[in-house]
């Protein structure tokens, strides 16, 4: 696995690309920590649903507004999540 990832990193590299893959690792570790580390289920199951967002738009926008739908709807469940846990530490107050 790590020599096909140093693979994948040379071909990326020459191709200038290197920044889109450095993009989707960074997502898919945010990823695994929320969901597996953290163990937040309800912020891991909205990164799901995301994933499956951007494989519906991916064809029919382009990748700027692709990205652009990705940051926002990351945001607006930071936002839900937070106003959430804030809730909840008043009631257990």
């Amino acid at each position: 696995v790590a020599l096909m990832l140093y693979y994948v990193y040379r071909l990326m590299k020459e191709s200038r690309s290197l920044s889109v893959f450095g993009g989707i690792m960074v997502f898919v570790l945010v990823w695994l920590l929320v969901s597996q580390i953290f163990e937040m289920r309800l912020m891991g199951s909205i990164l799901d649903k995301l994933v499956s967002v951007g494989g519906y738009l991916w064809g029919d926008l382009p990748l700027w507004a692709v990205w652009t739908v990705f940051i926002a709807v990351c945001l607006a469940a930071a936002i839900f999540m937070f106003a959430m846990m804030k809730r909840l530490e008043k009631v257990a107050k």
